[in-house]
């Protein structure tokens, strides 16, 4: 999904913001992007349900090969119809499941921060 080889993907930013290897991305990002009321109940929902966690992990994967807040949305509403077709019960209604907005919220603080960086470090290596 990287169409654009030298912008990082949204997985190189969040590991590298929170200090956390590759392998750890998909559970840190899930801590980070539940709606709150959901976070007590994450650990029994994923435990008894194999295909919300599937559903999940793919998501996340593929948010986290988006290199640009546009492909990021693509993702989220790919995920949001997949949701309204299968999600059942406890990802539809008690919405038990990753928030699209909390979610775009991090890459746009992400991207944000990451610009920042990127510009100071231009404007001390110039002349």
């Amino acid at each position: 999904m990287n169409t654009h080889a030298a912008d990082p993907t949204f997985k190189e930013q969040f590991c590298q913001a929170f200090r956390c290897r590759p392998e750890e991305f998909h559970r840190k990002l899930l801590m980070r992007t539940l709606y709150p009321h959901a976070l007590p109940l994450a650990g029994f929902i994923f435990s008894k349900d194999a295909k919300a966690v599937a559903q999940t992990w793919d998501f996340l994967e593929d948010a986290g090969q988006a290199c640009s807040e546009s492909e990021l949305r693509r993702v989220v509403n790919e995920y949001h119809y997949r949701l309204r077709l299968r999600g059942g019960f406890c990802a539809n209604r008690l919405r038990l499941r990753v928030s699209g907005r909390r979610l775009l919220s991090l890459y746009s603080r992400l991207n944000r921060a990451t610009t920042r960086v990127t510009s100071l470090s231009a404007a001390v290596s110039a002349p």
